[in-house]
């Protein structure tokens, strides 16, 4: 059984240093010293390889909302949803991802995702969809670890639990 602060377990460390961090409230990119005023830059699309494209996208279609636009090749698809940042799905014929939580795995991203409903009905829907609910959660109190169809992991946590907190 893991401590939900244990900090040997990466994904809980992460999650509790966040929801206790200490902000500057005054601090800006440009405040950066490798921040050009010239380049304006902004984060458009996340990508995610996968065998299926479309079958992915409508995964997270279904959980989301948006639209997806599937290239005509198979190759690629978006999804388009509310707000500034899609999600691209391209066709990647890898091995099965490894198992979670494995420290020995390369390094990996996962998804974040506040949700505004209750977290039970949440996991019921995900797991319709397709998502599994790995054994380990890490701080099952704050935020849920899925993975989806073909292996990604992502969190699900609910709104109130994604700020960070200037205490």
């Amino acid at each position: 059984m893991h401590d939900a602060h244990d900090p040997s377990d990466a994904c809980t460390s992460i999650h509790y240093r966040l929801a206790h961090v200490h902000t500057n409230v005054g601090s800006r990119a440009s405040d950066h010293p490798a921040y050009a005023a010239d380049m304006a830059v902004s984060l458009f699309a996340v990508t995610l390889d996968c065998p299926d494209p479309g079958k992915l996208a409508r995964f997270y279609e279904g959980f989301l909302g948006g639209q997806v636009h599937v290239a005509d090749d198979g190759h690629f698809a978006v999804l388009v949803i509310e707000g500034e940042v899609r999600l691209d799905f391209q066709r990647a014929d890898n091995p099965a991802p490894p198992g979670w939580p494995d420290p020995t795995a390369p390094l990996r991203h996962h998804l974040e995702f506040a949700i505004d409903e209750d977290p039970d009905e949440m996991e019921r829907r995900l797991r319709e969809l397709g998502a599994t609910v790995p054994a380990h959660q890490p701080d099952d109190d704050h935020f849920r670890v899925y993975v989806d169809p073909v292996g990604h992991l992502f969190c699900v946590a609910p709104r109130a639990n994604t700020h960070v907190r200037e205490d």
